[in-house]
């Protein structure tokens, strides 16, 4: 038996009055998008273009969580999928927090309940791809029913060009004294990060067999530090789509080819 949960999703509206009132623009995601898209944190890249990462979760057990971004080219009338930002696993996940930086990166924050870490991943393509992660911190201690309670981070860029990412965390100190804090970590988002720069093309040659193309098989071609594929041919344009579909999800770019894109 599959068990279902009412689904909720992100929305645009629109005030032109400070916030007396509002109109509905647009659904980020798609309402006919079965699973949850909540909490959303959005950057302006361009005099027209939205970036916005969104809080996932599956509505069938067993569950899963993720990140997601949604673009925008039109001043959020309309949306579209970008990319998978990344899975965070267990405990009902956590929302981001995405900055764009003085030098044009995207920064995305964010609490894994299960690893008990704040981490953080940068986009050298206003979030078309992502970084590999990088832990701010973890030292988080468990409270007596075990439960990561942590995150829900904020951040923003000091004009020095540090980031300050805030959250609400728990030490054994704060343990012991039956609470919790708002805490924060001041950071250099290029020498803290041994990441930094953008990446070097990694190509898998031949990686996918069409037969067991899957947003699965992406997601661990991503996680190998692969960033393009290409599978020869596919026998027909829905094999194609298909593959470009997985790709989109894990933040891959695809080289297709197939008869009906021949002339």
């Amino acid at each position: 038996t599959v068990r279902r949960r009412r689904a909720v999703t992100s929305f645009v509206v629109r005030t032109t009055d400070g916030g007396a009132t509002f109109q509905f623009v647009s659904w980020i995601v798609p309402t006919s998008d079965p699973h949850r898209a909540v909490m959303s944190s959005t950057v302006r890249c361009s005099s027209t273009k939205l970036v916005s990462a969104i809080r996932r979760r599956t509505v069938v057990n067993p569950d899963s969580f993720w990140l997601d971004t949604y673009v925008s080219n039109d001043n959020g009338s309309t949306w579209s999928f970008q990319a998978r930002v990344c899975d965070i696993n267990e405990w009902n996940g956590n929302p981001p927090a995405l900055v764009r930086l003085t030098d044009g990166r995207l920064c995305c924050a964010y609490g894994n309940r299960l690893s008990r870490t704040m981490s953080a991943r940068f986009s050298y393509d206003e979030g078309a791809t992502w970084d590999e992660e990088l832990v701010l911190r973890n030292d988080y201690y468990p409270d007596i029913y075990n439960d990561a309670d942590l995150g829900y981070p904020r951040m923003v860029q000091r004009p020095d060009g540090k980031l300050v990412t805030l959250y609400y965390w728990q030490t054994q100190p704060q343990y012991l004294q039956q609470t919790s804090a708002i805490e924060a970590t001041v950071w250099d988002s290029v020498k803290d990060n041994p990441y930094s720069g953008p990446q070097i093309p990694r190509l898998a040659w031949g990686s996918v067999p069409q037969e067991y193309t899957s947003v699965a098989r992406f997601n661990e071609l991503k996680e190998a530090g692969i960033t393009n594929h290409y599978q020869y041919t596919y026998d027909n344009s829905n094999n194609a789509d298909a593959a470009l579909i997985g790709a989109q999800s894990a933040g891959i770019k695809v080289i297709v080819t197939c008869p009906e894109l021949t002339t």
